[in-house]
């Protein structure tokens, strides 16, 4: 069963907020009126987060953390998330949160969360948090000569970065020949 709330002055001889009570397949169930009601059958979701300017749909800088927040109508029995990125996505949720810190964010990302009630009503709510000059992966050309001069080594080509904080070199092996007999390399000129 799922609500669709809608305003009717005189549907039933009520005047004010009518919920209507639906089948899944959109099928009429039953009509309550007025909010004391609805608080007690229909599922209600408010998800947000910590900005204070536009909690629903906030931006920050590139590598920053943000909280989100929600609260529950008391009817509501489990919460899940659905989307979103890291330890969010995908996993169970309480059925109230006064904060769970989600980040460093370096691209736009949408969270959802979907809550049930004891009678399968789903409520969905999204917030959307952007992020001012998102990272876009990048390398740059930064070769070094081999680390040694026979009997296989390494040699950096670039570095890159998928996240614009944390850089890796790229290598590819070099002096692969054997080294001569006796030979001993004492000190690699680069690591």
């Amino acid at each position: 069963i799922k609500c669709a709330r809608y305003y009717s002055p005189t549907a039933g001889g009520h005047g004010g907020q009518v919920v209507e009570l639906q089948y899944a397949s959109g099928t009429p169930y039953d009509d309550i009126y007025g909010s004391p009601i609805c608080a007690d059958r229909c599922p209600t979701l408010n998800f947000y987060t910590s900005d204070s300017i536009n909690p629903t749909n906030p931006t920050i800088a590139n590598g920053e953390s943000i909280n989100l927040l929600w609260t529950t109508s008391p009817n509501i029995v489990s919460c899940k998330a659905i989307g979103g990125t890291g330890s969010w996505a995908n996993n169970n949720k309480p059925i109230s949160s006064t904060g769970e810190s989600i980040g460093p964010l370096t691209a736009t990302t949408t969270f959802t969360l979907e809550c049930l009630n004891a009678e399968n009503s789903l409520v969905t709510a999204s917030v959307t948090v952007n992020i001012i000059n998102p990272c876009t992966p990048k390398c740059v050309d930064n070769p070094k000569p081999c680390s040694v001069s026979c009997g296989g080594g390494k040699k950096k080509i670039k570095e890159c970065t998928d996240d614009c904080s944390t850089w890796y070199d790229v290598t590819e092996s070099c002096n692969t020949h054997p080294c001569p007999p006796k030979y001993r390399e004492v000190s690699p000129w680069w690591d």
